[in-house]
């Protein structure tokens, strides 16, 4: 018996690891090119959009949260008193990458910029990575910080993709400041269960006793239920506008998801931009000229300037 119950405590382990553990080996370069054919096309492009970001000077920015997690993010300072962009990435991603279309428009706009490595990513500590159930409240964390430094004024737009999009979607069930004037939310998903379940499908395995293992491993090893946050239920109380944007051929998450998403949000401004053809993360690479004109309508109708 007691043979059987290491082995079980060994399974869950090795899939708390796999799911949810931080592993340097797999958190993406900064212009690591993702697996998709029609990535390929993109790649120099990409790898410009790194350098520039690299190359614009910014300053270091560091938070504690309740949890005693080291939070780290990058400040880019465009225009005295501007309103600020704060940027959440993706599921083992790079704020470099996935946040190229978001710095690229706040920086033509004038508008400040706080790029953030989300827990046990890069350069912030944490040990697992919770899908948004913990990391909403790091986002909350640092809003306050944002007005606590730079005044109790500034105006803040949240902005995600994939991950990071479903975290700044389920913070707007948390008890965010009336500065948090926006959340635009690029391909996420509805909620951590959905998106387990959708890549356990994925993988040819049986979704509902792998995700009762997965949810096991969470709760034992991570020490959060998977279960407990959801981006569609937080979006029901929504008082803040909400832009989506996903891409039609997105085979990781779904575009359904943000469909479903949209329905859900109880704000009297939403607005849902989707990109035929364009897999995940793709939306701002396919077309830049309609992504673009969706964001900057959005942030010029939210930020009182």
């Amino acid at each position: 018996m007691l043979i059987i119950i290491v082995v079980f405590l060994t399974v869950l382990y090795f899939i708390y690891r796999y799911a949810f553990g931080t592993d340097p080996k797999r958190i993406a370069g900064d212009d690591e090119i993702p697996e998709y054919k029609s990535y390929e096309q993109y790649g120099e492009q990409i790898r410009r959009n790194v350098a520039e970001m690299k190359a614009t000077p910014s300053q270091k920015v560091t938070i504690t949260t309740k949890d005693g997690v080291r939070l780290y993010g990058r400040y880019y300072h465009v225009n005295d008193g501007a309103p600020i962009v704060i940027m959440f990435h993706g599921y083992r991603g790079s704020s470099f990458r996935d946040g190229m279309g978001a710095f690229k428009i706040s920086r033509d706009n004038g508008y400040n910029i706080l790029m953030v490595d989300q827990r046990a990513h890069r350069e912030s500590s944490g040990k697992t990575i919770t899908f948004g159930v913990k990391e909403r409240y790091d986002c909350l964390e640092w809003v306050r910080h944002v007005i606590s430094h730079f005044g109790k004024e500034t105006q803040i737009i949240l902005v995600g993709l994939s991950m990071g999009a479903s975290t700044v979607l389920m913070a707007t069930g948390l008890d965010l400041p009336n500065n948090v004037k926006g959340v635009i939310a690029d391909c996420g998903y509805s909620a951590p269960k959905d998106i387990l379940g959708k890549v356990i499908g994925m993988m040819k395995l049986p979704v509902e006793p792998v995700y009762l293992l997965v949810r096991l491993s969470a709760m034992l090893f991570g020490g959060f239920d998977p279960d407990s946050a959801s981006a569609t239920e937080a979006l029901r109380n929504c008082k803040i506008p909400v832009l989506l944007i996903h891409g039609e051929g997105d085979h990781l998450v779904p575009c359904e998801m943000s469909r479903m998403n949209y329905e859900a949000c109880n704000s009297e401004e939403k607005e849902i931009f989707t990109v035929p053809d364009a897999e995940h993360g793709m939306s701002y690479l396919l077309d830049e000229k309609g992504y673009r004109e969706r964001v900057e309508a959005f942030l010029k109708r939210n930020f009182e300037r």
